[in-house]
């Protein structure tokens, strides 16, 4: 891509349901690759990636954790059909995004499914990026670090 906002344009022209079509292709064909674990296949995406992240875990049927960067929720519907455990990553002065958290987690505590999160202090969207001016280390190093270990204890 040209330019972050070229890719953001080309995004936009993508629906979530085409999106899901061409990430669950994705899990597929790694399943079959013979250094992959069959059937322990995560996901991880950032803001909108993160969304697409959440998305899979309501959808797929070959994923078996996912992992939400500063990614908004599905509908409370999807919701509800989530299917594997999620970790959310989320910074405080993200408040489009975190301000939803605890109501999130409640409708996933209610209908039964493994739903961690954090809320870096001070951090915003995007800490994760280190090509950026909203990049936390300290909160992006933690959040690394949480996303390993998630994913060891869900995928083994």
């Amino acid at each position: 891509m040209e330019s972050p906002d070229k890719a953001r344009e080309a995004l936009s022209t993508l629906s979530a349901e085409d999106a899901l079509i061409d990430l669950e292709a994705g899990l597929a064909y790694l399943n079959k690759q013979k250094n992959v674990k069959k059937g322990q296949l995560g996901s991880v995406g950032f803001c909108w990636g993160g969304a697409r992240s959440f998305l899979l875990a309501a959808d797929s049927k070959l994923l078996r954790a996912a992992v939400v960067f500063y990614g908004s929720a599905p509908s409370n519907e999807k919701l509800a059909q989530v299917r594997v455990p999620v970790l959310g990553i989320y910074g405080e002065t993200d408040e489009r995004i975190t301000s939803k958290v605890p109501e999130i987690a409640e409708i996933l505590k209610k209908s039964g499914k493994q739903y961690e999160y954090k809320i870096y202090p001070g951090a915003g969207h995007a800490f994760f990026n280190d090509t950026g001016e909203r990049y936390n280390e300290a909160a992006a190093n933690d959040a690394f670090m949480k996303t390993l270990t998630f994913f060891r204890a869900k995928l083994k």
